[in-house]
């Protein structure tokens, strides 16, 4: 296993075709037999920016309800969005409760709808699965604080923490970075092909609550780096054995993971329901908005 890990190359869209932006024959080869790509300038300001701001609204309303209730003195309002959940939080050395409407899997706003079926984003993953597409249940958003050994994450494969009928189900994630990610904060590390060398033991490899994988299981690969400016994205497989290091500056590093599926296949979270994005067959069950997406878990 290399110790220093190669930059992984990144890649544009082919733009030619009148209605979807295509992968390239290269590309498809290449997310076939490594099981990722890097993608450069894919998503566009204003969907970023939406979903910033439905974070930050989340936060505002996290942070007054904390306040309220004593576990902070103060809301921390003139802070900007890389710095404000960390200074909140560093209040009470500990979770504040501040972040509790955005993290993880809370966020379920217009924002992140927008982003979730911006037509683009469907169109690559079209051309890989074809016309029916869910937007899977299992999505995060993820605040890797400052310099903090906790926001460490083992290297592990996502289908690890589905259940096992979806090991054949293809599923394409996008890792998508709200903040310009790099080597110091944290970017996303992989060992490509390691898709192809079926599912990996997984426990507690640490004293971090994460679960991963232990070194002697790896596979024998390189490992890539994948720094990655705002608007760009990592696309790959659940399969993926995929990391990333600890954030070593002083902002945090914000970042989205979602990730979609045919509809007629295993999602691996039979309990919790996706939303159809976009359908040839069931064209009137496409959910329309946000509020469609939360009728479908209300008393989840």
């Amino acid at each position: 296993m290399r110790r220093s890990p190669k930059i992984c190359e990144i890649f544009g869209l082919n733009h030619d075709h009148p209605q979807m932006p295509e992968l390239t024959s290269r590309q498809l080869e290449l997310f076939s037999g490594q099981g990722f790509l890097r993608l450069e300038a894919f998503l566009p300001a204003e969907v970023i920016e939406r979903l910033i701001a439905d974070i930050e609204d989340g936060i505002a309303r996290g942070a007054r309800a904390s306040f309220a209730e004593g576990k902070i003195q103060q809301t921390f309002d003139g802070e900007p969005f890389e710095r404000r959940l960390a200074s909140i939080e560093r209040e009470r050395a500990g979770n504040t409760g501040a972040g509790r409407h955005v993290l993880g899997k809370n966020l379920k706003t217009a924002g992140m709808f927008a982003l979730m079926t911006y037509p683009p984003l469907l169109d690559l993953v079209e051309s890989l699965i074809g016309p029916e597409i869910l937007s899977h249940p299992q999505f995060n958003t993820q605040a890797k604080m400052p310099n903090e050994e906790n926001s460490k994450i083992p290297w592990h494969q996502d289908l690890a923490f589905l259940d096992p009928d979806a090991e054949e189900t293809l599923m394409v994630n996008f890792w998508i970075p709200l903040v310009d990610a790099t080597l110091e904060n944290g970017c996303l590390e992989v060992i490509p092909g390691s898709h192809r060398t079926g599912l990996k033991p997984h426990g507690k490899v640490s004293d971090v609550g994460t679960e991963g994988i232990a070194d002697r299981d790896l596979p024998s690969h390189d490992i890539a780096a994948c720094p990655v400016n705002r608007g760009g994205a990592v696309m790959f497989t659940h399969k993926l054995v995929h990391r990333s290091r600890p954030n070593l500056t002083d902002k945090i590093r914000w970042s989205v993971d979602i990730r979609f599926s045919d509809p007629r296949e295993p999602t691996g979270r039979d309990n919790v329901p996706g939303f159809l994005a976009r359908s040839v067959d069931r064209p009137a069950e496409v959910a329309k908005s946000h509020l469609d997406w939360l009728a479908l878990t209300e008393g989840l």
